[in-house]
């Protein structure tokens, strides 16, 4: 009887060790699910604040992009309505009065290309071209190319305006390449005429301008 009773204590408290440790279990299941949730809520919180964060990053770029993108139009307002005020006053200025042109001359004897040379002419003497006044107030710039015959004397005849951007300049850089003297071409060692194209350009600096 004894025995019997012993082990019924022993089965009974096998039983309520059982049931403690799962109740220890259960207890500690729940804590755990408790606590995975409460870290998905934190994930869920992260997450929204960095997608937040992306959203107000975007909106800064922006802004920026459009704060930049004024500063520019602004710039570009203003250099546009300084060319159009620029452009009236070209389209406003007379030509300059008409320079008397260099004659041409019937020339006797061969014309050369310089290609054709052994030595090619050379500047010794460049007059510089005389930039017309109202031309240069209202800031037109343009370029000048000039056809011309270097005689066997270095002297300049027969020159003409081939092409230009500014027909108005073509005058005043003809005048003055007419007045160039060079250390002529040669052929064989004998100068000869040649013909060159030599271009003028007529640029307005800034000191011009003020």
């Amino acid at each position: 009887m004894s025995v019997g009773k012993l082990q019924v204590g022993l089965a009974v408290a096998l039983g309520l060790a059982g049931i403690t440790l799962y109740l220890v279990q259960a207890e500690a299941g729940a804590a755990r699910r408790a606590e995975l949730a409460r870290l998905q809520r934190e994930q869920a919180v992260v997450a929204r604040l960095q997608e937040e964060n992306l959203r107000l990053a975007r909106q800064r770029s922006d802004a920026d992009d459009l704060r930049a993108a004024a500063t520019t139009a602004d710039a570009l307002r203003t250099e546009a309505a300084a060319l159009n005020a620029r452009a009236a006053a070209v389209r406003t200025v007379p030509p300059p009065p008409p320079r008397r042109m260099p004659e041409r001359v019937a020339l006797t004897g061969e014309v050369y290309e310089s290609a054709r040379l052994d030595e090619k002419p050379k500047p010794v003497s460049q007059a510089r071209p005389i930039y017309p006044a109202e031309l240069r107030r209202a800031g037109v710039t343009g370029s000048v190319v000039v056809d011309l015959v270097v005689m066997a004397d270095g002297t300049v005849r027969n020159a003409f305006a081939l092409r230009s951007t500014e027909p108005r300049l073509e005058a005043a850089a003809v005048e003055a390449v007419s007045q160039w003297r060079f250390d002529p071409g040669r052929k064989s060692g004998t100068a000869v005429q040649t013909r060159l194209q030599i271009p003028i350009v007529f640029s307005v600096a800034k000191s011009d301008e003020a």
